[in-house]
Order: structure tokens, then C-alpha cells, then sequence
């Protein structure tokens, strides 16, 4: 499947990237990573990872249900209906 603008919000983790990204408005989230990547290359991600401004802590707090998965470099894993985002 070719990658672009008009299908970026049929991927199964879009849901989770928009709710993400409207709980960390304020700690400018963005989607990076091979996902960005891909987009360039027009090729479907196979995942979609994210960055912000917030710390992890911050993250654990705003969703409880995250598990730190490297907060010493600051990553946490966010998992909700079979589908994951690392931040």
C-alpha cells in the first residue's frame, strides 16, 4: 500500500496517535522515527512512534495504564486496543 497524506488515518494506531497527541498538546507532540521515514518514501510504517516535550513521568501520569520501557532514554510504551505507541 502506497503511504501518504490520504491514508496516514487508516492505520490501526492513528486512534491512539490522536488521543496521545491531544493529551500532550501543551508538549508538542510529533510522530518520528522510521514512520516519518516511511511517509517520505511512500511506504506503509509498520508502527508509529511519537516524541514530546514531556518528560516520562509526566507521560506515566497523564496515562496510567503506559509502561516505562526505557525511561532512562526517556521512552515509555502507551498500549491500548492491541495496538502500541512508543514516546
Amino acid at each position: 500500500m502506497k503511504f501518504d497524506e490520504k491514508n496516514l488515518q487508516q492505520h490501526p494506531a492513528w486512534f491512539l496517535v490522536k488521543k496521545i497527541a491531544e493529551t500532550l498538546k501543551d508538549w508538542e507532540p510529533c510522530i518520528v522515527g522510521g514512520a516519518v521515514r516511511d511517509f517520505f518514501l511512500h511506504r506503509y510504517p509498520n508502527d508509529l512512534d511519537m516524541c514530546s516535550k514531556a518528560d516520562p513521568e509526566k507521560v506515566l501520569q497523564l496515562f496510567p495504564q503506559a509502561k516505562p520501557l526505557g525511561v532512562e532514554f526517556g521512552v515509555v510504551l502507551i498500549h491500548e486496543n492491541g495496538q502500541s505507541i512508543e514516546i
